[in-house]
C-alpha cells in the first residue's frame, strides 16, 4: 500500500516521502500522481509514529488508580494534539494500523481501547509526575 505527501501536515514525514522522488497514487486519500511512500518497501515513517504509540499505555494494563478522566481514544489524541495527518479520521485510523503493523504489536488494540500517559500519574514517583504534567511537551 502507498500513502503520499497529501496524507501528513507534518512536514518532516512530507520531507521523508519527498525525498524518495517516487510518484504514483495514494491509497488513503486517493491522490494521483503525487509524491509517495510505499509502506511495504520501507517502515521509517511506521517506526516513526510507533514511538508516539509507545507514548500511551492502553487501558488494559494502566493502574486501576489510573484517573478514568485522564483516558482517551487514540485517534482523537492523534487528530487533536499531534497533528500529523492531513486525513479524515477513519483514513488516518486505516493508514497508523498499515505503518505501524510491522513494529507495534497490540496496533488494533490501540484503537479499540482508550490509553493514558501512565507517567503523568504515577502515584510513587508524584513529584515527577507534577514536573512532567507541568513542563513535558505532551
Amino acid at each position: 500500500m502507498k500513502c503520499c505527501i497529501n496524507c501528513f501536515e507534518d512536514v518532516e514525514l512530507k520531507n521523508i516521502i519527498e525525498h524518495l522522488k517516487e510518484k504514483g497514487d495514494c491509497d488513503f486519500c486517493h491522490s494521483h500522481n503525487v509524491y509517495v511512500y510505499d509502506i511495504e518497501k520501507d517502515n521509517k515513517i511506521g517506526e516513526l509514529l510507533t514511538e508516539i504509540l509507545y507514548i500511551y499505555t492502553l487501558e488494559d494494563t494502566l493502574p486501576r488508580e489510573f484517573p478514568t478522566n485522564k483516558l482517551e481514544k487514540l485517534e482523537d489524541i492523534l487528530m487533536n494534539e499531534w497533528h500529523i495527518f492531513n486525513l479524515d479520521k477513519a483514513s488516518m485510523i486505516k493508514l497508523v494500523k498499515e505503518l505501524c503493523k510491522k513494529s507495534y504489536t497490540r496496533i488494533d488494540d490501540v484503537f479499540e481501547q482508550k490509553v493514558g500517559f501512565k507517567e503523568l500519574h504515577l502515584k510513587h514517583l508524584k513529584h515527577i509526575g507534577l514536573y512532567l504534567e507541568n513542563n513535558a511537551i505532551l
